[in-house]
């Protein structure tokens, strides 16, 4: 007799992901980002690590940024800690994550027989006479409707494609005041993410569908401007206190952007 069996969520545990120490020195130069560009990403990474594991081996540049595997079709959760700029609400106002996806290479599955969906191994342009091995990169993508409706019989409906970056429309607490408890005093729904025991659901959840071999999170900051992590006084501090040395110089490496990848029925 046949008998239903019923599909049950399956997801890995949470994988923090954050910028390389010293990203916000406040001395430019050496890999900080004090007084660069807000449109240049901060590249968020498991244990901060800035390089792809094979980054300046044979066929593959130095400067390789290294990404975060996932199995190609999967569901990502992503956790985004409320981090906004420490500009008491004046525009510029929000930090922008944006998501690229990467495939992998039969090279790299030769190197270290990791998964892999580009059929290739040979080489691509070569950078000064060195051979580079060929690792596509793609930006997450949304259709937006934003063309007229067809004018004649059998036409089409034009719609644009965009590359899809997401700002967080935080507010206090994501929009919750603190609970209290018996005696009359706050309680906490969370802890360990900020100096207090009156903590609020501080984070903001995205799930995507795996598009590629790895997973690139970068964050930016909306408008123009430069990246300014000053203690205090810089527009972000905030960033710096969550993210690297801005609170009292400690690095909190529990701290981060969560992700989480797995099947769902």
């Amino acid at each position: 007799m046949s008998q239903t069996v019923a599909a049950d969520a399956q997801f890995g545990i949470a994988r923090i992901l954050r910028p390389y120490a010293g990203f916000d020195n406040l001395t430019p130069g050496n890999g900080s980002y004090q007084g660069i560009s807000t449109n240049i990403p901060i590249m968020l990474t498991e244990g901060g690590l800035a390089l792809d594991p094979f980054a300046g081996q044979a066929g593959y540049a130095p400067s390789l940024v290294r990404g975060l595997g996932v199995p190609l079709g999967s569901r990502v959760s992503i956790w985004v800690p409320s981090i906004p700029p420490n500009n008491g609400g004046v525009a510029p106002f929000g930090y922008v994550y944006s998501a690229i996806w990467r495939l992998r290479n039969l090279h790299d599955y030769a190197v270290g027989r990791i998964p892999y969906h580009y059929p290739k191994q040979g080489s691509g342009v070569p950078v000064v006479g060195s051979a580079r091995v060929v690792i596509p990169a793609a930006s997450q993508s949304v259709i937006y409707n934003d063309g007229p409706a067809p004018t004649t019989l059998g036409g089409a409906a034009t719609q644009s494609v965009y590359a899809e970056a997401l700002t967080f429309n935080f507010s206090v607490n994501a929009g919750l005041g603190i609970p209290l408890i018996p005696g009359g005093t706050s309680g906490s729904v969370a802890q360990g993410l900020a100096p207090s025991d009156q903590e609020g659901a501080v984070y903001e959840i995205i799930e995507l569908q795996a598009l590629g071999d790895e997973l690139l999170i970068g964050v930016t900051r909306s408008g123009a401007g430069t990246w300014d992590f000053t203690p205090s006084t810089g527009i972000d501090a905030t960033l710096s206190a969550a993210y690297g040395n801005g609170l009292d110089g400690t690095l909190f490496p529990d701290i981060g952007v969560y992700v989480m990848v797995g099947t769902t029925p």
